[in-house]
């Protein structure tokens, strides 16, 4: 996956109420990698 979508995906799902770690967790990405 392109890093914007994943950028997409991640603002959406964290839109949705999803927390941080949930929404890396399922994007398979490090929650580190969402605050960059």
């Amino acid at each position: 996956m392109e890093q914007a979508e994943h950028i997409a995906a991640a603002e959406s799902r964290l839109a949705a109420g999803e927390t941080q770690r949930e929404v890396a967790t399922a994007l398979g990405v490090a929650c580190s990698t969402l605050l960059e």
